[in-house]
């Protein structure tokens, strides 16, 4: 089944689900929809219209993406290992939100404190099989800041702000629906110039 069609399936289910979730709910006061991508909000008949986004580079909020450098340190030393601070910081650290914010990886943290391992703790938390498929249609300008990254650059993209899972079926734009992708699913944070990067030890050894 090509990626369009699953699209439409399941597509026409999420209204009924989103109705569920407005104001004229009396069993609701409050809902949090949490996910690695921007949810597509509006348009016509989308019943999850009157919503408010706030990403990881939004000021609202970004603090509670990871841990900060303060949580981190209480965390240490509660466990014993204060000592290992600066490793951490190479591995884990970087996520780059509002206001010069840097956060850790929350899962990486938990998993090195409770095994006392430094290593990719992240690696197959999650399903890249939609990245992976974008990859074989993505252009050489793609591969060159590919490797740019890799080399420890930060390169100059645009995050799309409006991007929604209908256009991974579509073959146009596909450089920055990939860097999109990349930048919420933590593959890649923002520099103090809002160029995108690579943000620590543990995502480059994936």
């Amino acid at each position: 089944m090509e990626r369009s069609d699953v699209y439409n399936k399941y597509f026409c289910k999420y209204p009924v689900i989103f109705l569920s979730l407005k104001g004229n709910n009396e069993n609701l006061e409050k809902a949090l929809l949490v996910g690695v991508s921007r949810v597509a909000k509006s348009g016509y008949l989308s019943e999850l219209n009157n919503l408010k986004v706030f990403p990881m580079h939004h000021e609202v909020f970004a603090n509670y993406f990871g841990f900060t450098e303060n949580e981190i340190f209480m965390l240490l030393q509660h466990n014993g290992k204060e000592n290992q601070l600066d490793d951490v910081r190479q591995w884990y650290n970087g996520y780059r939100a509002e206001n010069s914010l840097n956060l850790y990886n929350l899962w990486s943290i938990n998993s090195f404190i409770n095994e006392g391992n430094l290593k990719a703790h992240w690696i197959d938390t999650g399903d890249t099989k939609t990245i992976k498929d974008l990859l074989w249609n993505s252009t050489e300008d793609f591969k060159n800041n590919t490797s740019m990254l890799l080399k420890g650059y930060a390169i100059n993209v645009r995050i799309m702000e409006d991007m929604d899972y209908n256009m991974l079926a579509q073959k146009s734009n596909i450089d920055n629906v990939l860097w999109t992708l990349l930048y919420y699913a933590g593959y890649l944070t923002k520099d103090k110039n809002d160029n995108l990067c690579i943000p620590n030890m543990e995502v480059s050894t994936e």
